[in-house]
């Protein structure tokens, strides 16, 4: 029926409890709610975001009518990590499947954009991240969603929030790990950051972990640079000093230093890792038009 995989709450990142839960309990029958707010919000708490209060503050009821949450942008699909990713994916490809019987033309359509093969693929994945193969599938994929969403032609079947949804998140899928590792420990940062800026000496502890210059050297692109890897190292020594002292347990139990330490870790041990394109997509050109025989249209 589905893929019941949560979205796991430790990274203290950007999430989106919405596919979580309405994954989960459309594959259970169960009835499910959304009380319609915070769907990317960093400091919504889970229980407001997913059970509305009544006035005497006990949960509701009756369940609400199900909504969808707003298309998400690329900056927030950057935030989530792969297993979250993937749920994303999920639930908007499950609607978007419906959405398309309602066409005349929707098996042309599942057919053009492989999407029995997309969910299989991300069915069979054991763990949040695509294999090479599945990459390979999510990005002649995401060129053709791409390709279609830039027709008006085909404005009928890309408006659907599912397809947007799908545009979204199958373009950041299709990365590299060390692509997506660079977007995840960005958003990392940002969590930790907002974490010093609730404690008096924040600033002082932002400059010592050199936060800003983390961030400035994560928005280069992820290949591998000895002088980039070498700064990058210095700052991972910083946040290892900070963990291995017990007098800075306050500032290494804040939320999202913990995250961004193993992200750094993690980081450098790829960039050093990967081949002398640095992971780095190739460009390439778009699939070859199709056949008039075989156009799928409206």
């Amino acid at each position: 029926m589905g893929i019941t995989i949560p979205f796991g709450y430790d990274d203290y990142d950007w999430y989106a409890p919405y596919y979580n839960y309405y994954y989960y309990r459309s594959y259970y029958y169960e009835p499910t709610y959304y009380s319609g707010t915070g769907y990317y919000s960093v400091e919504t708490p889970t229980s407001t975001a997913l059970y509305p209060q009544t006035a005497a503050g006990s949960s509701a009821q009756n369940p609400q009518t199900m909504s969808t949450p707003p298309i998400p942008t690329a900056a927030q699909a950057a935030r989530l990590t792969d297993e979250q990713l993937r749920m994303m994916i999920a639930v908007s490809l499950e609607n978007y499947l419906k959405d398309l019987d309602t066409f005349t033309s929707g098996e042309s359509w599942k057919r053009h954009f492989k999407l029995a093969e997309l969910k299989a693929r991300i069915s069979a994945l054991q763990g949040g991240s695509p294999d090479a193969a599945t990459r390979a599938l999510v990005a002649d994929i995401s060129q053709k969603f791409e390709a279609s969403a830039k027709d008006p032609t085909y404005e009928t079947i890309t408006k659907p929030w599912s397809f947007q949804t799908l545009l979204v998140g199958l373009k950041e899928y299709s990365l590299t790990a060390v692509q997506r590792q660079n977007h995840t420990l960005y958003a990392k940062a940002e969590t930790l950051k907002r974490s010093l800026d609730n404690v008096s000496t924040g600033g002082d502890w932002k400059t010592y972990l050199q936060i800003n210059e983390l961030e400035k050297l994560l928005t280069q692109p992820p290949i591998y640079n000895a002088e980039m890897n070498k700064n990058l190292e210095k700052i991972l020594v910083r946040f290892d000093n900070v963990a291995q002292n017990s007098q800075y347990k306050a500032i290494a139990d804040l939320q999202g230093f913990d995250v961004t330490r193993t992200g750094l870790q993690q980081y450098t041990l790829a960039l050093r890792s990967e081949p002398a394109n640095g992971g780095a997509l190739i460009p390439s050109p778009p699939p070859p038009a199709e056949s008039s025989s075989g156009k799928v249209s409206l």
